[in-house]
């Protein structure tokens, strides 16, 4: 009895002191010994076992039943904004908004600006252009933006600049005067708003002014 006592006492000693140290540090890595981010609290870095943060896995059921008992305290459910839960039965995450549950398959709003014109380098705003030609074309960096999804013709190809503000495109080899050149910001998830330009693509292109 004596001796398992003891286990319990030492079991109890570790988590104590386990807990002080965490305290004691106001940032902490796991998985790693190296120095948090000065924006962390908590990081988790993969060392010789490549892994990563699993989430609590729920039913639906179970992830309402929360969400009703979060609601029956209205203290509770403000403090519980962020909290984030795996839905087994839809196999999506979900994270809680002090109000109720988000699901990220629900298709949220796309928070992604509109780019404004897009501007042919060599004209600026003439947008007739020889066929078989190269051109850059680009739009204005917009802030917070780090994606340019872009869209040609397709008999126009992109050589340079894909995923950027700035790309440079051969031209198609026939003439068409309605050939659009469309780019919107995107972050991988959602594409905001497009900014698109017809070019006629002629034979011979007039001069630039």
């Amino acid at each position: 009895m004596k001796y398992k006592i003891s286990i319990v006492n030492c079991q109890l000693s570790i988590i104590l002191l386990l807990f002080f140290v965490l305290s004691a540090k106001a940032q902490v890595t796991i998985g790693k010994d190296s120095i948090p981010h000065i924006f962390s609290m908590l990081e988790l870095r993969a060392d010789k076992v490549q892994g990563g943060l699993r989430l609590p896995q729920l039913t639906t059921g179970q992830i309402t039943a929360i969400g009703a008992t979060l609601l029956g305290n209205p203290s509770d459910a403000l403090d519980a904004k962020g909290l984030v839960v795996y839905d087994t039965s839809l196999d999506c995450l979900d994270f809680w908004n002090g109000a109720t549950w988000i699901s990220l398959c629900d298709n949220p709003p796309c928070l992604m600006p509109n780019l404004g014109t897009i501007i042919n380098d060599a004209c600026t705003s003439i947008y007739s252009v020889r066929i078989n030609a190269t051109i850059t074309i680009h739009v204005e960096p917009v802030p917070g933006v780090f994606s340019y999804k872009w869209t040609v013709p397709s008999d126009w190809e992109i050589i340079d600049g894909i995923g950027t503000n700035k790309i440079i495109v051969t031209t198609g080899s026939t003439p068409d005067p309605n050939s659009t050149v469309s780019v919107a910001a995107t972050n991988g998830f959602c594409t905001g708003p497009v900014s698109s330009v017809v070019f006629n693509l002629r034979a011979t292109a007039p001069a630039c002014p």
